[in-house]
C-alpha cells in the first residue's frame, strides 16, 4: 500500500504593500494640485474684480472717445461678462473646495502610506467623492455665467449650440477624470484583497506531517 504524501500547506502570498503606498503618493500629488488650484481660483476673483472696476471707470472715456457705436456695445458686452464673473461667487465658493479636498488629502495619504487597507481604503473613496464634488459644483456654477452662454444671449453672431457644446464637453471631461481615478482606487482595492485559500481534501495528501 502507497503511503500517503505530506505536503506542506500552502499559504497564499500576502498583497504587495506599495498598491497601498502608491495609492498614497497617487493622491498626495493630486492633493498638491488641488492645493495650487485654490490658489489660482482665489487669485482670479481678485484679478477679475479689479479688471471689472478699471474697465467700468473708463468706459465714459472709450464711448466718448469712439465714433463706431458698435465699439461701444462690444465694449459693454465686455463689462457685462467680467461683471457676471466677478459677482459670482464660484472663485471664492471653488478656492475653499480645492482648499478641503487638499486638506483631506493629510489623512487619507498617512493612513493609506501606514498600510491600514480598511480605513485608507474608506478615506479614499470619501476624498475621491469630495474631489468629484468640487469639480462638477465649479463647472455648474461656472457655466451659468459664461461667457460663451452671454455672447449668444447678447444676439451676437454665435450660435446657441456653442454654449451647449461647452457644456457637454466640459462635464464630460470632468466626468471622464473622475471616472479614470476611480478606476485606479477599484484596481487598488482588487489588488489589496486579504488573501483566501480553498484547501480541499485529498486522499493522497495527509495534513500532518509523517511521525519520525
Amino acid at each position: 500500500m502507497v503511503d500517503a504524501l505530506y505536503t506542506a500547506p500552502v499559504q497564499p502570498e500576502e498583497p504587495s504593500p506599495w498598491w497601498l503606498k502608491g495609492g498614497a503618493i497617487f493622491i498626495g500629488i493630486i492633493g498638491l494640485g488641488a492645493a495650487i488650484n485654490a490658489i489660482v481660483l482665489f487669485g482670479a476673483g481678485i484679478i477679475l474684480d479689479l479688471a471689472y472696476d478699471s474697465m467700468v471707470n473708463e468706459r465714459d472715456g472709450v464711448c466718448d472717445d469712439s465714433e463706431d457705436s458698435e465699439e461701444c456695445e462690444g465694449y459693454d458686452l465686455g463689462i457685462e461678462i467680467l461683471r457676471a464673473y466677478s459677482e459670482s461667487g464660484m472663485w471664492n465658493l471653488g478656492a475653499a473646495l480645492s482648499a478641503l479636498v487638499f486638506l483631506f488629502t493629510f489623512p487619507t495619504v498617512l493612513v493609506m502610506w501606514g498600510n491600514d487597507r480598511e480605513m485608507g481604503l474608506k478615506l479614499a473613496w470619501s476624498w475621491l467623492g469630495l474631489h468629484a464634488f468640487s469639480g462638477l459644483y465649479f463647472i455648474r456654477e461656472y457655466l451659468k455665467v459664461s461667457h460663451l452662454r452671454t455672447i449668444a444671449g447678447s444676439g451676437e453672431d454665435l450660435p446657441a449650440w456653442v454654449a451647449t457644446f461647452e457644456a457637454v464637453a466640459t462635464y464630460g471631461g470632468t466626468v471622464f477624470c473622475e471616472l479614470l481615478l476611480a478606476a485606479v482606487l477599484a484596481l487598488i482595492t482588487h489588488q489589496t484583497r486579504p488573501p483566501t485559500a480553498i484547501e480541499l481534501p485529498s486522499g493522497f495528501h495527509q495534513d500532518t506531517p509523517p511521525e519520525t
